[in-house]
């Protein structure tokens, strides 16, 4: 049943109603809510920008939608740029969401490092990319990968690599931002249909437009005492281990200021450690939100940035920028292939740069038409949800977990998962409640007996899924009514 499903979504049979299908469903007099999974709750600029960026995106296009961030730890207004939802909440609100966006960032990883204090009850690195997207597919939610990076090189369990093709095998589009990801996953999961998406930070320049200075840049700029031109170097030390190759390339530029500008907070940038430079130079030693660093470095005349996002920041708004290398990431890779930017040891390209008027390259156009034909498209998705989708995407997880096995570690996953079903489903579906509890206790007893059976012979069986009749999937009629 499940190979059978999966060449009938493949080969076209199960078609994706597109804008104007009776099997759609339609939103014409109420908010629409978008999920967004990513660490949103990270003083990190390029990190908090996605669901500022999706939520612009999304709102050009209609102004119903209305984008919902999710992350390990909550944060709320006015103390962060904007409302974030801790992982239960998702858990929750996921049934009201009309489909889940997933990054971007480089967000499909393993380790399970994160930069601030987690809950005790959170599963890293899973909880902010693999759990949200495999919760929304089961459920039957478009799950969009958003311009995603991979770092598939740290230790795991095999029976990771086998989630991560089912959920792909689920999801509606998998978009990646660069080759070195795209290769990586087509390694893990073969048969997924794999996109280069630009990074969505390349739309910048289009959906903030640097018209009059906003009140928050005008409020930044006084505070500074900045009064002319100047050029942006990023706190980091990263950055500050090239100080005198910075102080000759400024002073080459004549009069002009230098703001030293903390980009990425929680890897330690901090204008105030930043090594000492000659000249007119200004320390901007508050951690700023991600629109306000976004308009510095569209209105300043060269960036000097180790952070990916900066320098992208600065390809948006046609502003030349010098890249300084870190010691780990390929990712930093898809900058080379841009003029207006150079490695800080390319002397003479930065000197050609750096006499160089402020001007959008046309690859940079090129990506920012291809983001506005992407989020045309998800605008499409979360407004019509393609149901036909939907509901492959639901049996296919669904089928999945009465198929799953594994070691004592992998049963409490699947026994949490099912419980959580339980209760999210239970309110998606008032009207199946029986059905429901069938089905997701025919999943648990599954797991359970494939476990017993690895007690006694130490080796995993494949469980045949029962005939249909057996276990009832939930089904949707295309207009909102929900039945078994």
């Amino acid at each position: 049943m499940l190979e059978s499903l999966r060449t009938l979504y493949r080969s076209g049979s199960l078609a994706m109603p597109r804008k104007g299908s009776t099997q759609a469903f339609s939103a014409e007099h109420r908010d629409v809510a978008v999920g967004i999974a990513g660490t949103f709750d990270i003083k990190n600029y390029g990190d908090l920008l996605f669901p500022l960026i999706a939520a612009a995106a999304l709102k050009q296009r209609d102004r119903r939608i209305r984008v919902v961030p999710f992350s390990v730890n909550g944060k709320s207004e006015p103390s962060w740029p904007f409302q974030v939802q801790p992982m239960e909440q998702m858990i929750a609100s996921i049934s009201t969401l009309a489909a889940m966006l997933i990054g971007g960032g480089q967000i499909v990883r393993f380790d399970r490092y994160y930069a601030i204090p987690t809950p005790a009850n959170v599963d890293l690195p899973f909880a902010y990319w693999l759990t949200p997207a495999v919760l929304a597919a089961l459920i039957g939610k478009p799950v969009i990968w958003n311009a995603v990076g991979a770092s598939m090189g740290w230790p795991h369990a095999p029976w990771y690599e086998e989630l991560v093709r089912q959920v792909f095998a689920a999801s509606y589009f998998i978009g990646v931002r660069d080759v070195v990801s795209r290769d990586d996953l087509a390694k893990v999961a073969p048969d997924a249909g794999i996109e280069l998406l630009p990074d969505t930070a390349f739309g910048l320049s289009r959906l903030w437009p640097l018209e009059e200075e906003s009140v928050e840049f005008t409020n930044w700029r006084m505070s500074l005492g900045l009064e002319s031109n100047y050029v942006v170097i990023q706190a980091n030390a990263a950055v500050g281990k090239y100080r005198s190759i910075i102080e000759s390339l400024v002073a080459s530029m004549g009069e002009i200021n230098a703001v030293i500008l903390p980009v990425c907070w929680c890897h330690g940038d901090r204008a105030e450690v930043f090594p000492e430079l000659k000249g007119r130079v200004f320390l901007s030693r508050e951690w700023l939100g991600p629109k306000l660093i976004s308009e510095i470095i569209g209105r300043a005349e060269f960036v000097f940035a180790s952070s990916l996002h900066a320098c992208i920041t600065a390809l948006s708004y046609g502003v030349p920028a010098a890249r300084v290398p870190i010691s780990w990431g390929r990712k930093y890779e898809l900058l080379d292939e841009f003029e207006g930017i150079a490695h800080i040891d390319k002397k003479e390209a930065l000197s050609s740069l750096i006499h160089r008027r402020r001007l959008v390259e046309a690859r940079v156009v090129e990506y920012a038409d291809r983001l506005d034909r992407y989020w045309d498209e998800v605008t499409d998705v979360v407004l019509q949800p393609p149901m036909e989708h939907c509901n492959v995407s639901r049996t296919l997880m669904l089928c999945w977990l009465a198929k799953v096995c594994g070691d004592q570690g992998r049963l409490g996953l699947t026994r949490r998962w099912v419980e959580t079903l339980r209760e999210s489903l239970a309110g998606y579906f008032p009207n199946s409640r029986f059905v429901l509890s069938r089905s997701l206790s025919f999943l648990k007893n599954s797991v359970v007996t494939a476990f017993c059976w690895i007690a006694r012979t130490k080796t995993p069986p494949i469980a045949e899924p029962r005939a249909e009749a057996e276990m009832p999937l939930i089904q949707d009629d295309g207009i909102g009514a929900r039945k078994s």
